[in-house]
């Protein structure tokens, strides 16, 4: 505790000092932001050449995005299908060993969309059993898809002729939701392929832009060595930032440690009564273990044929009696169920139906812990529903 003192003392000097140099980087990062924001000012003027094209850029690239807006409410509405699905929908999918020939059609469309290579209802399986299935499915990259992925997908439809919505909702929930998936990625790329010349000519557009640019950047070269250096700054500042939020965690938990070694310690010096109670009462059992272990196993090997009445009479007034006279340590008094069985143990098995008569539980010990078959005479089947309800887990 001593040394973890020390150590958080240390740690708040370094926080201390580094929250000094902090406070210094910010005083000179505000001086220079006041030369860069006038500097900045001077190079706006200058960039209004680059503006127009900037806006033949902005028109372009709308016209495709608007081309491309029009797929999309189709394939967020697919989307919002696949948000309905909960997971025991795509449990049912699973679930059949031979699926219909529409649910197996459109879950290999799904391997195919995904990039999946093996194409069956095995690796369809396996797909919806990840964790996050559906969750990949609403953040697959539509984007990504090939045009070989897009031919596969429409040669399985084609190939299905009846795997269709209204058929689908007669057959699954689930399949269903991803048929409509399926479908709007497809419509997805027929339009994106469409719009690919557009692209193609705003990244011509963007490329001029980017000429412009450097001959802007030549012009702007000292509003850009003074950014450099604002940012130079910023980055110290980051790092000192990081570096003093560092430290103030290590203090806190350093903290932290100190209040649980001394609780731990406080808790620990509270326990040293009971376990040196707790030792004194193994110490005294184990000198008791020889009489009490002769007791048990003459219990087992030899009572269990007999009325409860005839072993208690063997058991106290015949065997117990002898070991005391010849002064075999035993414990006093002598329990059958402390040594054979514990409470955690009985409780158990009343619970699986035994009854929690001495009768009984000698008998559950007979049962349990004799090294041979038992013979029960059950005529009220108690012991038949109680073996029959402890061994449920094995199918007995």
């Amino acid at each position: 505790i001593d040394e973890l003192k020390a150590k958080l003392e240390v740690q708040k000097v370094a926080v201390n000092a580094k929250t000094t140099s902090c406070n210094e980087l910010l005083k000179e990062i505000e001086q220079r932001e006041e030369v860069t924001k006038l500097k900045q000012k001077e190079a706006v003027k200058k960039s209004a050449d680059m503006e127009e094209q900037n806006k033949l850029i902005i028109v372009e690239k709308a016209e495709a995005e608007e081309a491309l807006n029009q797929a999309l409410p189709a394939l967020e509405a697919a989307r919002k299908a696949l948000e309905n699905l909960e997971k025991r929908d795509v449990v049912e999918i699973k679930s059949f060993a031979t699926p219909p020939r529409q649910v197996q059609a459109v879950c290999e469309c799904v391997l195919v969309v995904r990039g999946i290579r093996d194409v069956s209802w095995k690796s369809a399986k396996a797909m919806m059993s990840e964790n996050n299935f559906l969750y990949n499915l609403l953040n697959l990259n539509v984007d990504g898809i090939t045009n070989a992925q897009v031919r596969t997908v429409r040669n399985i439809m084609k190939e299905n002729p009846d795997c269709n919505a209204e058929r689908m909702q007669d057959i699954s929930k689930a399949g269903a939701g991803l048929l409509d998936f399926v479908t709007a990625i497809l419509g997805y790329c027929a339009v994106a392929r469409e719009i690919k010349p557009k692209r193609e000519k705003v990244a011509k557009l963007e490329k001029n832009f980017q000429v412009s640019k450097r001959e802007l950047d030549r012009i702007t070269a000292e509003c850009a060595s003074l950014s450099a250096e604002l940012e130079d700054l910023s980055r110290r500042f980051e790092e000192a930032m990081s570096e003093k939020q560092q430290l103030q965690d290590e203090a806190e938990l350093m903290s932290k440690r100190l209040d649980a070694a001394q609780k731990l310690i406080a808790g620990l010096s509270s326990e040293k009564t009971r376990w040196g109670v707790d030792l004194e009462g193994l110490l005294k059992r184990r000198t008791c273990l020889l009489g009490d272990c002769m007791a048990g196993s003459a219990f087992l090997c030899y009572v269990g044929a007999f009325s409860f009445e005839f072993r208690e009479e063997l058991l106290r007034d015949v065997w117990e009696a002898d070991l005391r006279k010849r002064n075999v340590p035993m414990s006093e008094p002598f329990k059958l169920e402390s040594l054979l069985t514990n409470d955690v143990e009985i409780s158990q098995w009343t619970s699986e139906g035994l009854p929690p008569d001495e009768l009984s539980v000698q008998n559950g010990i007979l049962t349990t812990q004799g090294s041979r078959f038992p013979l029960c005479i059950d005529p009220q089947q108690q012991a038949l529903n109680w073996i029959t309800k402890r061994e449920e887990k094995n199918n007995l």
